[in-house]
């Protein structure tokens, strides 16, 4: 099929399609290796009033010691909830919560936040699950360090 010259004087008047990337408005705090982690707190009690004093809010602080009771795990933070918790949980999050890191969260705008941070630096993604990483390296102190890293970060360091 051959194309055909268009004919002089004969304009295409169609727009021109613009593709913009949208940018987000807020920002993510939670980015790899710019925090230190938080030390591991093994009691729930000692953890509950730290998280309160760092800015968290009052319904997720009082969610610590009954995720915790035996003992500040990650599978304690992963199990799934039962019947009787959901029905007498004081949970504002916006969503059905079925496992134990939910009772942390709320949801926001285009997804949803950590209630444990300070209302200002509120960290907040799109999926529920990627909260783990952030409540175990942040919050709760159970993050696992990679030595071999940290022994080529602390050669690197002293090597000057």
């Amino acid at each position: 099929m051959l194309r055909r010259a268009q004919p002089l004087g004969v304009a295409r008047h169609q727009p021109r399609i613009v593709h913009e990337r949208q940018k987000s408005i807020r920002k993510v705090y939670d980015q790899p290796g710019k925090k230190p982690a938080v030390e591991y707190e093994p009691d729930p009690l000692k953890l509950e009033a730290l998280c309160w004093l760092r800015g968290g809010t009052e319904s997720a602080c009082r969610w610590i010691p009954i995720v915790f009771k035996d003992g500040v795990t990650l599978e304690a933070l992963l199990r799934r909830l039962k019947l009787t918790e959901i029905e007498n949980m004081d949970f504002l999050g916006g969503f059905e919560p079925f496992r134990a890191y939910h009772g942390f969260l709320q949801v926001a705008e285009d997804g949803v936040e950590c209630c444990l941070c300070a209302v200002g630096k509120r960290v907040w993604w799109r999926n529920k699950k990627d909260a783990v990483r952030h409540f175990r390296k942040f919050h709760f102190g159970l993050a696992v360090q990679c030595i071999t890293w940290y022994v080529m970060y602390r050669a690197l360091m002293f090597s000057k």
